[in-house]
């Protein structure tokens, strides 16, 4: 299946249709409490890979089911990029840099029936997708000595090895169950915490662009992981903590 913007407005469509179908079985009203919720999801920042300022809102239909809706644009590096850049390590040109943005829909089923407790488990579904356009730096091991490198960018650090700067495109859509709770600290009646753990799909789509030679072997096999060219699925395991406002 090819994984282009229909798919994902297609899956988002069948999403809240089955929402919809829940919420008009449920008809509990959300007394005393506040149905609205502000998110903000701070770790995404130190995300090295696909690096984030991500907000949220959720809104709640009743005292167990609310959906949440999150969004998130790409920034060109995470804090642990620009703190070590500011610091002057590495060298020129050696970070990568990103730009995309990324989408969450995400239906959740409250274990209890208030929301007024200061601790209050969900259980959730959620469809995501990370759009990342990125300029990277990877270390590649020449295996046609015969190729012609003079009219490429690429530097030579010794024994065959040289680094290349090139364009990688992602494209990530899957699913993840999750469980989380909303903790709400004493005497603070609208701050919730909010970790959560999970597991699910995920389809990635990676493209490469602008490669001084395809038929060089990459030096790092793990970061040659991230950058490498295809369509692949993998599993899910998000763990994150989100900050949140209820009004």
């Amino acid at each position: 299946m090819i994984w282009n913007r229909k798919n994902v407005f297609l899956l988002y469509l069948v999403f809240f249709i089955s929402f919809g179908t829940i919420a008009q079985t449920n008809k509990d009203s959300v007394e005393n409490e506040y149905p609205n919720v502000f998110i903000f999801s701070p770790l995404n920042l130190f995300d090295v890979i696909n690096p984030s300022f991500q907000v949220g809102y959720e809104r709640s239909f009743s005292h167990k089911i609310s959906v949440q809706v999150e969004g998130g644009i790409i920034m060109k590096r995470s804090l642990f990029g620009f703190f070590f850049t500011s610091l002057g390590f590495g060298t020129p040109g050696s970070w990568w840099t990103n730009s995309g943005y990324k989408g969450r829909l995400e239906l959740k089923y409250y274990l209890k029936d208030e929301r007024s407790y200061r601790c209050n488990p969900y259980v959730s579904g959620e469809l995501f997708y990370t759009r990342n356009r990125a300029n990277v730096t990877e270390s590649y091991i020449v295996k046609d000595s015969t190729y012609d490198y003079s009219n490429t960018d690429v530097r030579f650090d010794g024994d065959g090895i040289y680094t290349d700067f090139f364009q990688v495109n992602k494209e990530r859509i899957g699913f993840n169950l999750k469980f989380g709770l909303q903790l709400r600290p004493k005497y603070k009646e609208h701050f919730v915490l909010e970790p959560y753990i999970g597991i699910g799909i995920v389809h990635r789509n990676t493209t490469q662009s602008g490669r001084a030679n395809l038929n060089d072997e990459v030096y790092d096999d793990f970061f040659g992981l991230i950058t490498k060219e295809g369509k692949r699925w993998f599993l899910n395991v998000p763990v994150n903590l989100k900050l949140c406002y209820k009004f």
